[in-house]
């Protein structure tokens, strides 16, 4: 799914894609279709989080490889991988032998992740950026812990939780909350993106807080990585 920029017209620039983000689907031999919602808990039950995540690099990995258009690219990485010293060595000797394509990756730790492998991450973000790749922090907000993580990483953007986002309404308390939230993350340089847009009425709300890009239905749909992902 596409990200984009607010333009001053209050909508996105059709022509400024940032970076596609890449969702994980697993799909059953019966046809249906698994989204990381449903399959991830039980993965987690099950030790099985840092195979997922391998399993879904080493595809996206070959996506770029195919097609080194200069976009770039942002996955999720769950906090079991970040825990697992063999899988951060993996990827980062996967990312030397992708060179300069590296610098078409962002990694996004969700704040959760981010609060349970702060030790961890601190090192990792340093490695990853070193070979050219970005770290981002998603699904940010709804823990004042955060804030600490982001004092220490400086991430590259954050992406507010989806709730934080929805139902908004100016002047009410969630609205007085989401302004704090963008004003900390302003105040350290980091770029703020709304997720989860699903209605254009948003834009002009949004831009008074100082986000400056969105991602949603609203803006793009979700596609197959290989599709065109353009704005609405």
């Amino acid at each position: 799914q596409g990200v984009y920029p607010l333009s001053m017209t209050d909508a996105p620039a059709a022509s400024a894609l940032l970076h596609r983000e890449v969702f994980s689907r697993m799909h059953l031999e019966d046809g249906h279709e698994l989204t990381a919602g449903q399959f991830v808990p039980m993965a987690a039950r099950h030790g099985l989080l840092e195979a997922i995540d391998r399993t879904g690099l080493e595809l996206l990995f070959a996506a770029l490889t195919a097609d080194p258009s200069g976009v770039k690219y942002s996955c999720n990485l769950s906090s079991e991988a970040l825990r697992h010293p063999a899988f951060t060595h993996w990827l980062l000797e996967r990312l030397d032998k992708l060179g300069p394509l590296a610098a078409s990756l962002v990694f996004e730790v969700t704040d959760f992740a981010a609060q349970t492998a702060a030790s961890e991450l601190a090192g990792f973000s340093v490695a990853v950026r070193q070979r050219g790749a970005a770290l981002a922090i998603d699904q940010f907000g709804l823990s004042a812990g955060g804030f600490q993580v982001l004092r220490a990483v400086l991430p590259d953007y954050v992406k507010l939780a989806g709730s934080l986002v929805q139902d908004v309404q100016d002047g009410d308390e969630k609205h007085f909350y989401l302004e704090s939230v963008c004003r900390i993350a302003t105040s350290l340089n980091i770029p703020v993106i709304a997720t989860c847009i699903e209605n254009p009425e948003q834009f002009s709300m949004l831009c008074t807080l100082g986000i400056k890009a969105v991602q949603g239905n609203a803006v793009a749909p979700v596609q197959p990585l290989s599709g065109k992902n353009g704005p609405n």
